[in-house]
């Protein structure tokens, strides 16, 4: 009888299974940040059109309406606790931004100035519409929440739609009032950007909410102010560096090394956290301080 003869069959040992694993792994670990960085340059992008989507909307409104949007519609002698709330620039946009319907629902122009626009919002007329998320003012690399939220006393500030954008104000130089895109004051045209439309900041990421007594407090809203400015708008001052979580005031993104800007001419560019706050940054803010800056 023959003997039987058997067939051998391939395999893998424990140490070759041990080395494809780690080869993998390795792999793994080489491809994953080249992942994150292809997202993260996607949501720059993304980010980067929402703020041209915006500098076309300011353009558009001042072709139609001959004068740019003002910061906030609000009445500082109107009794209340809060003087500076009121629709914002964001609001004045929307129709720009594919938002008509929106717009028209808010009514806006039908809400007269001398009142307290946000202090009943629950029953005032923002009701049903402040709380829609738009995605033209969020960033998509941004870790806000779509709306506002943390109030405890005064809830009726909660459940605004949040904002990554916010308009310039400027700086106070050389006069002691803000002189940006957005400052204090009566909205202007664009023949009084004497510094010239490049050269003069728009608007800016700024991403940044304060903490009170450990709660979260004034998020960054798209429909205008409805405690402070800062709600809305961002400083210039050399004081308010880039990404520096400093306060409210400054612009802030979560980009890594810096934020974008939209320019006064509708061009997007975005500037260093590192950039010279005293000389270049503080007077890219300013619309007609006499300091043009073009290189930076």
């Amino acid at each position: 009888m023959k003997p039987v003869r058997y067939k051998k069959t391939g395999g893998f040992t424990l140490i070759e299974l041990l080395v494809v694993i780690a080869i993998i792994a390795i792999l793994i670990a080489l491809l994953l940040p080249a992942v994150q960085q292809a997202r993260e340059a996607a949501r720059r992008s993304a980010c980067k059109n929402n703020m041209k989507q915006l500098g076309l909307a300011l353009h558009n409104y001042h072709d139609v309406h001959r004068i740019f949007p003002p910061s906030v519609i609000s009445n500082p002698d109107d009794g209340n606790s809060f003087d500076q709330e009121g629709y914002g620039w964001g609001t004045m946009l929307l129709p720009y931004l594919d938002q008509a319907n929106l717009y028209n629902a808010m009514d806006p122009n039908g809400v007269p100035a001398s009142g307290g626009l946000f202090e009943d919002v629950l029953g005032g007329p923002v009701a049903g519409q402040h709380d829609t998320v738009l995605t033209v003012f969020r960033c998509p690399s941004s870790v806000l929440p779509p709306k506002s939220e943390g109030h405890t006393s005064d809830t009726w500030a909660n459940g605004f739609g949040t904002s990554d954008y916010k308009g310039s104000q400027g700086t106070e130089y050389p006069n002691d009032e803000e002189n940006g895109f957005f400052g204090i004051g009566q909205p202007f045209r664009m023949r009084d950007v004497t510094d010239g439309l490049s050269n003069t900041l728009a608007f800016g990421e700024s991403s940044y909410y304060t903490i009170d007594d450990g709660q979260p407090d004034d998020f960054p809203v798209w429909v205008g102010q409805v405690r402070d400015d800062e709600q809305n708008l961002f400083k210039t001052d050399a004081s308010d560096i880039i990404n520096s979580n400093i306060d409210d005031d400054s612009a802030y993104s979560y980009h890594v090394g810096g934020a974008h800007f939209t320019l006064g001419d509708g061009s997007v560019r975005f500037i260093s956290e590192n950039v010279d706050m005293n000389n270049i940054y503080r007077f890219l803010g300013g619309r007609n301080d006499g300091k043009v800056i073009s290189e930076f």
